[in-house]
């Protein structure tokens, strides 16, 4: 007789899963469980073991039975009838074993005492599960420092003038009282101004104060009922919209490049500002947007390090030190390389422009699948072309190079998964690692080196990524904590010719210094190093076309045609 095979796979579980869930609420639910519950409790109160009641199988079932059956449940206490012999002759023997078990004793003084005490304890000690009007699914609890009488005084001390504050006099308001950054002062100015006060639009800002009584309105509304990271989600987010969409960060930015020390120099350059702007957004919804929507949510803001960044950027003077989202020689790697690229000038790059990316480092294979179904977060801009998947507009690159420079994040994975998974089934196998790696093997013995055996290759990558027996490789297998880091190796290895060769070739010496450098990101280190090869190069750029100094006539010397030439110094 042959074994029959049995499927141990959890394939069915999520629905199992939820059929438990249902069927336990089911008989949570019902009068003799909570009396069961009830009395369970009362023993262990008064200190006595716990008296058989009734097993919540057969209360579960006589739920069962009356929900979806049409006859009435049975008595629990009579024997089934319907049952065989040997069934009642078990049903006698437990009601038999039942009767000659000893009566429960009654609890010790000392024992009472004792729960008593227990009792005392956690009940001072275990917050409540639930309290009403506070916090909740998805939001946290108001702070105790926001209740508008609590801060009454200080909200009277910055209101001295009796007509109310104008917008310069209203900064410490907006970062001391409110606690949100400087260089929100104004927009909150016109956003309170807006909905609380009168006049035109035309002179909100030139002649409107806000009064101490529309503040402790705004106050009651949008600051006692809510928690810090709720607080900067409703500010910053259009009213009546649940989510923040790109455009809302765009006077924030512009506030930001207005006032920080360290953008004056971007004083004089006005026509960076939007590219500034754009990329800082961009990198934003990068890192924050998970869902990669163009809509954070608030889960997704309280989830993140943005509030914590907004304030760090309005007090540290330095940009360049806030190397998440605000850095301005991020923006200059950015911007630079997408330039670089950007031969016609028209702020797109086609498929032959994304090609020249890393010296052709990438194959044509994967730049087809990047503008088939590259993650794009955000809506075409107005005027775009019908076909505008086969373009990349700016900030569709930046979401395109900071997965190509730092493959050890959440989303730079799923960017690279998409891309890969070309039937869409949420699986990469054989054939669609088939299909990147011949043409890899095809690079590498066009350029001279040594190929690398497809079967090599795979037990590599099942190896550092711990697959198993599994034939294909699941978007999971690569964001577990212990092989994010590494997970990026595995895209290189199917499109990217340069990286696959530089981690066959690598040094453990240089691959210690790399982890003991200062840098948090595979991203920080390379814009870092990108940066100071920019900067060398238009350096180098600037000096040759200011010219030669005369003056030095130790190291220059003329030619036969009277020209000036760098003599050498040997």
């Amino acid at each position: 007789m042959s074994a029959t095979k049995i499927n141990m796979g959890f394939e069915g579980y999520e629905s199992a899963r939820i059929k438990m869930d249902e069927l336990f609420f089911i008989w949570l639910s019902q009068k003799s469980t909570a009396k069961m519950i009830k009395t369970m409790l009362e023993s262990v109160k008064s200190g006595g073991p716990i008296d058989p009641i009734e097993h919540p199988s057969n209360a579960l079932f006589s739920t069962m039975t009356s929900k979806y059956c049409s006859m009435p449940p049975k008595s629990q206490s009579a024997p089934n009838i319907d049952a065989g012999p040997v069934a009642l002759e078990r049903e006698k023997s437990r009601h038999k074993v039942t009767e000659n078990e000893p009566k429960s004793a009654k609890a010790s003084p000392t024992t009472n005492r004792k729960a008593k005490q227990i009792q005392h304890k956690f009940q001072n000690t275990l917050p409540n599960f639930f309290v009403l009007n506070e916090g909740g699914r998805g939001r946290g609890f108001p702070l105790q420092s926001g209740k508008f009488e609590f801060r009454r005084k200080d909200i009277m001390e910055k209101f001295t003038h009796p007509n109310g504050n104008v917008v310069d006099d209203f900064v410490v308001v907006t970062k001391n009282l409110c606690g949100f950054p400087s260089f929100f002062n104004a927009v909150l100015f016109k956003r309170i101004l807006s909905k609380y006060g009168s006049g035109s639009s035309k002179s909100l800002m030139s002649e409107g104060r806000i009064t101490l009584q529309q503040f402790c309105q705004f106050w009651r509304d949008e600051i006692e009922p809510f928690d810090t990271i709720e607080r900067f989600f409703r500010i910053v987010k259009k009213p009546g919209k649940n989510f923040i969409g790109k455009d809302d960060f765009t006077p924030y930015i512009a506030e930001l490049l207005k006032y920080h020390p360290g953008l004056d120099f971007l004083q004089s350059h006005p026509d960076f500002h939007p590219k500034y702007s754009a990329t800082v957004t961009a990198r934003i919804f990068y890192t924050v947007n998970k869902a990669s929507n163009g809509k954070i949510t608030l889960r997704e803001l309280r989830k993140s390090n943005l509030v914590s960044m907004f304030n760090k950027v309005d007090e540290e003077e330095d940009i360049n030190k806030v190397t998440q989202f605000f850095s301005y020689e991020h923006f200059y790697v950015l911007f630079c390389r997408f330039y670089e690229l950007d031969s016609d000038r028209d702020n797109r790059l086609n498929r032959e422009n994304l090609r020249k990316y890393g010296d052709y480092a990438l194959s044509n294979e994967i730049v087809d699948r990047i503008f088939e179904v590259g993650l794009r977060p955000f809506e075409p801009e107005p005027g775009a072309p019908s076909n505008w998947r086969d373009w990349m507009s700016y900030q569709d690159y930046v979401y395109f190079m900071l997965s190509e420079e730092d493959r050890g994040n959440e989303t730079s994975l799923k960017y690279w998964f998409t891309c890969v998974d070309l039937d869409g089934d949420g699986r990469i196998g054989h054939v669609e690692m088939r299909h990147f790696y011949d043409k890899q093997m095809q690079r590498m013995e066009s350029l001279g080196h040594e190929v690398v055996a497809y079967a090599d290759m795979v037990c590599l990558i099942w190896d550092m990524l711990h697959i198993g027996n599994r034939p294909y490789i699941t978007l999971e297998d690569l964001i577990k904590p212990d092989t994010m880091k590494i997970s990026g190796v595995f895209f290189d290895c199917l499109f990217n010719l340069s990286k696959f060769i530089g981690f066959e070739q690598r040094d453990p010496f240089s691959e210690r210094q790399k982890r003991a450098d200062p840098f948090d990101a595979d991203w920080d280190r390379f814009a870092y190093h990108d940066y100071n090869r920019l900067a060398a190069e238009d350096e180098r750029e600037t000096g040759d076309n200011e010219g030669v100094d005369i003056d030095c006539a130790d190291e220059w010397v003329m030619d036969d045609d009277r020209q000036i030439t760098v003599e050498a110094p040997f």
